[in-house]
């Protein structure tokens, strides 16, 4: 019994989910002077529910110590990455300046999520980015963003609605004949909630839609 459970533990996968910040805040009734990393329940049971394994990788301390683990060793032993969503892509991450000042992101954050894509990308595993993620791989591999979809793209649809939140959709096209479509059967027209005011302006090179 013990052996029969010992390998269906193994044969899970493992993947890690990069952590979101709550950096030190003096506003907070609690943890004011700390840094708080977290994920969302949501992605870590939608990763479960498929029979693996959810991980949060935590960021490393610039003052970590050289015993203790550090991101390649979570890329070595992880089967795939998750990149969450959260807060704006800081611009200069793609050489723009902040339009406005509540763009600025999240400057730490995209630090540990672009050594995050670089130490999985360069052993070869799998990343996929939610949201957020899918912005900043967009801009480790040389692509930027639009910082604001209503303001920088005329006549775009609404991206954002803060009462209904995630229940805000719209129609997805996916390109015939695309890994994407092969895995999902077929389908190259869906629809898909949306909460993001940023989005893909340069596609990086050697990416395809």
């Amino acid at each position: 019994m013990q052996l029969s459970l010992m390998a269906k533990h193994n044969k899970r996968l493992k993947i890690g989910i990069s952590a979101c910040f709550f950096h030190p805040d003096d506003r907070r009734s609690v943890f004011k002077g700390k840094t708080l990393q977290y994920i969302e329940q949501s992605v870590a049971r939608w990763i479960m529910s498929q029979g693996d394994m959810a991980v949060m990788i935590p960021s490393p301390d610039m003052r970590t110590l050289k015993t203790e683990a550090a991101l390649e060793d979570y890329a070595e032993w992880l089967d795939g990455l998750v990149l969450m969503g959260g807060s704006d892509v800081w611009p200069g991450s793609y050489g723009e300046q902040a339009i406005q000042p509540e763009w600025e992101g999240d400057r730490i954050r995209d630090e540990y999520d672009k050594q995050l894509i670089e130490k999985f990308f360069q052993i070869g595993k799998p990343i996929f980015g939610v949201c957020r993620g899918l912005q900043i791989i967009n801009v480790a591999f040389g692509g930027t963003l639009y910082q604001d979809i209503p303001s920088q793209i005329p006549d775009s649809s609404r991206h954002r609605d803060s009462e209904s939140y995630d229940l805000n959709l719209h129609d997805l096209q996916i390109q015939a004949e695309s890994h994407l479509s092969q895995i999902l059967g077929g389908v190259t027209h869906a629809k898909v909630n949306s909460i993001h005011h940023q989005c893909v302006k340069d596609l990086a090179p050697r990416f395809e839609i």
